[in-house]
Formats: structure tokens, sequence, C-alpha cells
């Protein structure tokens, strides 16, 4: 976990020194991607060490967030649940749709852990869930 963030860390400060960027919300790219699941997706943004919201949208009209500070996930939510088990659920979604939520309000911190961690967790939840 340590290593994997000063490895971020520095990747992040050499290309901001390089580039001249300096982690303005309006500098990078806007994107549309496809066929990327939800643990991809947040493992982009832990890795880039983000501060920022992902709304989710999954099939059947499911509908989740989770906050990100500084890479590490915060908070989550879906219709249902909160913390843990909202993020759990929202890992487990196979199809949909995410934005990112810019000004977002930081919410209390429903989640702990490293990123790593509760990944892992929740892709074992998915596949018991699955089995069920």
């Amino acid at each position: 976990t340590t290593n994997l963030r000063t490895l971020g860390a520095f990747v992040r400060d050499q290309w901001e020194r390089v580039s001249g960027a300096h982690g303005d919300a309006e500098t990078g790219f806007s994107a549309s991607l496809t066929r990327l699941s939800t643990l991809d997706i947040i493992q982009i943004k832990c890795l880039g060490q983000a501060s920022v919201v992902l709304d989710f949208a999954g099939r059947n009209g499911r509908h989740g967030r989770v906050h990100f500070k500084n890479g590490e996930v915060i908070h989550a939510e879906t219709e249902a649940h909160r913390g843990v088990d909202a993020f759990n659920e929202i890992v487990s979604w196979r199809e949909g749709q995410v934005t990112e939520i810019a000004g977002a309000s930081q919410p209390e911190r429903t989640v702990r852990g490293d990123w790593q961690t509760l990944l892992m967790h929740a892709v074992h939840w998915a596949d018991e869930q699955r089995g069920q």
C-alpha cells in the first residue's frame, strides 16, 4: 500500500514538473470509455490520488456514489446502504454509467481501510452473492 502511494505521488510530481500542470480541476482529459468495470474505475481514481465523487448508475435503475479523498475511499452510498455495504454493492454492478460530480460536498467518513483491501473484500463479496 505504502509503495503504491509513494510511486503514485512520485509519478504525479514528476509529471507535473515536466508538464507544468498543477492539478487544476480545469486541466486533464474528459473521457468516455467503454468496457471498464467498476473495479477498473475505482482503481484509476485511487492510483491517481483523486479527491472526487463518482456517481454510478447501474442497470435496472440502481444508483450509488463513491467519495474519494486523496485516493482513498471515504464514503459510499446506494439507495439501500451506506459505507462498506454500499461500496460492495456498487463494485458488484456489471453494467451502467459513471459520472464525476464536481464540487460535491464531503460527507462523514463511512468507509475505512486501504482501497486495495476494500476492493479485494468487495470482489469476494460479489462472488459470494453470485453463488447464492
